[in-house]
């Protein structure tokens, strides 16, 4: 859900009443109470897109899209970039029609939302964006907030076993690993299980399904493979320690006050 999805819960609770639509993959996925679901490619997701008055996105919008007379786009991001992006990146590490896109379409933010100063002129110089930015802490970590009792309820629904030390692991998307061939140890990730074994932890696996070519991550007991779990603050919330490496959930995961161990020995190649 991340930013868009804390935006909305909010205008439920504080904003006007009017509709609110939400994107999905498929007819199988649910929205977020308060929305309406609109399946990506349909007639009503199109209709949707074509005459909202605004638009809340994390990511780029379609290829095909330009905004209306009367559209405000709320550019929310995904985080405070850590890595180097679009035009502060190497040019062979971001394809020329992503470039070519994102040139078309940050001009027609009306807001960008950045976690801090540094934030957003790395956003500012990454996009080329000339407008408005709105610099506080992401909407999404409102989930950090979570009180013991609502840690004691993820912590059930995942499956901890109480008292349980838990490291969560999330590391960075790796593009090599959409490879075939590719071995998550030559991309520079961890094996979950050997590192709940040896510090006798249970580990939240949180590895997209792009990096690991669609299979769970690690078997074993002290092993939860939470890459479908939706919120991702909610994992932080119940973790002791975050292992991740330039991820930027690292800078989300030090709002709670608790160790971040850096592991990236791809460094040199990012």
């Amino acid at each position: 859900g991340d930013n868009p999805a804390a935006i909305l819960a909010d205008l439920r609770v504080h904003g006007p009443k009017v509709p609110m639509w939400w994107t999905v993959m498929d007819g199988a996925m649910s929205a977020p109470p308060g929305s309406t679901p609109v399946v990506r490619g349909s007639r009503a997701w199109f209709q949707a897109l074509r005459t909202a008055r605004v638009i809340v996105t994390n990511d780029h919008l379609p290829d095909w899209f330009y905004k209306r007379p009367g559209q405000r786009i709320v550019q929310t991001w995904h985080g405070t970039p850590i890595r180097r992006i679009l035009l502060d990146a190497p040019p062979q590490t971001v394809s020329l029609p992503y470039r070519r896109l994102m040139a078309r379409q940050a001009p027609q933010w009306d807001l960008l939302l950045a976690q801090s100063d540094a934030a957003a002129h790395d956003l500012r110089s990454s996009t080329a964006y000339t407008g408005r930015i709105l610099v506080g802490e992401q909407p999404r970590n409102v989930a950090l907030l979570a009180d013991e009792e609502e840690r004691h309820r993820i912590g059930d629904e995942l499956g901890i076993s109480p008292g349980s030390r838990v490291v969560l692991y999330a590391p960075a998307p790796r593009e090599q690993m959409r490879d075939a061939g590719a071995t998550a140890q030559q991309a520079g990730l961890l094996d979950p299980a050997a590192l709940a074994a040896r510090t006798e932890t249970t580990v939240l696996a949180r590895m997209l399904r792009h990096d690991d070519g669609g299979e769970p991550p690690a078997h074993g007991a002290a092993v939860i493979d939470v890459g479908d779990y939706p919120s991702v603050e909610s994992l932080m919330a119940v973790s002791n320690v975050l292992v991740s490496d330039y991820s930027s959930i690292v800078v989300d995961y030090a709002l709670t006050g608790r160790p971040t161990i850096l592991y990236a020995p791809d460094l040199a190649h990012r």
